[in-house]
């Protein structure tokens, strides 16, 4: 093999190692100190960006715990205030309730609306009636039935 010659392989031998050892060099001193210090800047920005990233978080958190007890106090406040309305409107309600009941006028009047809301029922049930008569026969048919049922249960209720 021309390689394994011994009259070249010396020669060979010496500037294979030459050639080696300048280029190990050369990436010892020139490329390895630029890939040493871009890496230390990348990690120099990452716990940057993390510590940034971490007092974000922090703030956020406070805002939204903030938020919640603003929250929170203006749902009370609103629930007290509507109650406290509520009780107002119904003492006010009361009270008036109580005065025009005990009034003169006032006890006719609402004798007068009951009668009126009465007459206004018994003429739609007439004119139901009048004009439906089939529903008539069928209302009364369950009237009966619901009557005599009730009849029936109560009569087995004393006999227990």
């Amino acid at each position: 093999m021309p390689q394994l010659d011994k009259i070249t392989f010396l020669s060979q031998f010496f500037w294979l190692c030459f050639f080696y050892i300048g280029f190990y060099f050369l990436v010892l001193k020139f490329v390895l100190p630029k890939i040493s210090l871009l890496l230390k800047l990348r990690r120099n920005k990452l716990n940057g960006s993390q510590d940034n990233v971490n007092l974000l978080n922090i703030e956020n958190k406070k805002i939204h715990s903030h938020y919640e007890t603003l929250f929170n106090n203006a749902l009370i406040t609103s629930k007290n205030t509507f109650t406290s309305s509520l009780g107002l409107i119904e003492q006010w309600l009361q009270s008036s309730y109580s005065t025009i009941n005990t009034q003169k006028p006032y006890i006719s009047m609402n004798k007068t609306y009951v009668r009126s809301i009465g007459e206004n029922k018994l003429k739609e049930n007439l004119a139901f009636t009048l004009f439906t008569p089939e529903v008539e026969n069928i209302y009364i048919y369950s009237l009966f039935e619901t009557i005599k049922n009730t009849t029936v249960n109560t009569q087995n209720e004393k006999k227990k």
